[in-house]
């Protein structure tokens, strides 16, 4: 009898999973109608600081046959879950809270404000921390080459 009373609990939560995943996914697919029409003026707002960096004259090109069709939707959907990111929270908070003690629940709040805020770090050397990706790399492996990239010229130009 108690197995199948937790089986019934374990279904039970189950079933509310589902509903608050198909709540968010609907007010995400809401806000993504609206993205779509808004999502040119979007991209070109994402992709003014790339245009500045560009050589006078150049411009981007799609480098796939889908990609202009996909690049849109894309920022869409991203726009979208960032504007339903609130209501996406709060579902998932609606779900996990009632499990939850209240001493940890006291804890939750402390521990969203200290992840979003970003610290930064000083390494030995006295330089800031973060990422060593990219071109930009200045920790050289040991029987490595340099960690510089060759850059093609663009077209008409002379080297």
């Amino acid at each position: 009898m108690a197995d199948e009373d937790a089986q019934e609990t374990f279904l039970s939560h189950l079933i509310e999973l589902r509903e608050r995943l198909v709540r968010s996914l609907l007010v995400v697919g809401v806000f993504c109608i609206p993205m779509l029409y808004f999502s040119s003026e979007i991209y070109d707002l994402l992709a003014l600081p790339l245009m500045h960096s560009l050589p006078q004259g150049s411009r981007m090109i799609a480098t796939g046959v889908i990609t202009p069709f996909l690049i849109p939707m894309k920022i869409a959907m991203m726009a979208a879950l960032l504007l339903a990111l609130p209501f996406v929270l709060y579902q998932a908070w609606a779900f996990v809270a009632p499990g939850l003690y209240a001493h940890e629940k006291k804890l939750v709040l402390p521990l969203v404000v200290s992840s979003t805020v970003r610290r930064r770090s000083r390494r030995a050397d006295g330089r800031s921390g973060g990422s060593s990706r990219g071109p930009n790399r200045t920790d050289a492996r040991p029987g490595r080459s340099s960690p510089t990239r060759a850059v093609a010229p663009t077209r008409g130009t002379r080297v």
